[in-house]
């Protein structure tokens, strides 16, 4: 009977330390993103947010690049997507090769545009040039004009209309945007001779 209970005894405590050996199971990892849907003109650009737990070093992945890109660091909560053509992508949060998160991104042609031969815009320093943004569609609100390097160019407007001096050597683009809709186009800073 002592042998039995000896052997009892030891079985239990051997299950004890069975028992305390065994791994928690690991968090399972989660990503939300801040839009499920987007829509984007050529050229244009918006910012999605991810809301992440337990995936740290996750990437974000664009299904079609010829459509949208993505620009972010490296396990970055935010990401900037950008309009290429027109098309479908569908952008990802993955982590271990497993999607924790999706948004579509759709791209249209923007009926805002400004004719530029070339879409680009090549002047000498200080050189100004006036150009002009046309809609295809009526659309209610200002149209608001921007440099995305100041230090190379500056710009005035009125509406729809726009004076572009350049200030240095470089390149930047100037964008329109009207509503919901964007326009770009580059400017070249160039010296004579």
């Amino acid at each position: 009977m002592k042998k039995f209970f000896t052997a009892v005894g030891i079985f239990l405590a051997m299950m004890l330390l069975l028992a305390g050996c065994t791994q928690p199971a690991a968090a399972e990892p989660k990503a939300t993103l801040d839009r499920t849907e987007v829509k984007l003109t050529v050229g244009g650009e918006t910012t999605l947010t991810a809301q992440t737990e337990n995936c740290e070093g996750f990437t974000w992945t664009t299904s079609d690049e010829t459509v949208a890109t993505l620009t972010w660091g490296e396990g970055a909560a935010t990401a900037t997507v950008k309009g290429v053509a027109a098309g479908t992508a569908t952008v990802r949060i993955m982590y271990q090769d497993k999607v924790l998160a999706e948004c579509t991104v759709t791209v249209s042609v923007s009926p805002l545009t400004v004719f530029l031969p070339e879409g680009k815009l090549v002047l000498v320093k200080n050189g100004v040039a006036t150009v002009k943004a046309l809609c295809e569609v009526p659309v209610e609100g200002e149209a608001v004009w921007k440099v995305a390097d100041e230090t190379v160019g500056s710009v005035e407007w009125q509406g729809l209309t726009a004076r572009v001096k350049a200030l240095k050597r470089g390149t930047t683009t100037v964008t329109v945007t009207l509503g919901e809709y964007q326009a770009s186009f580059e400017l070249l800073v160039g010296t004579v001779g």
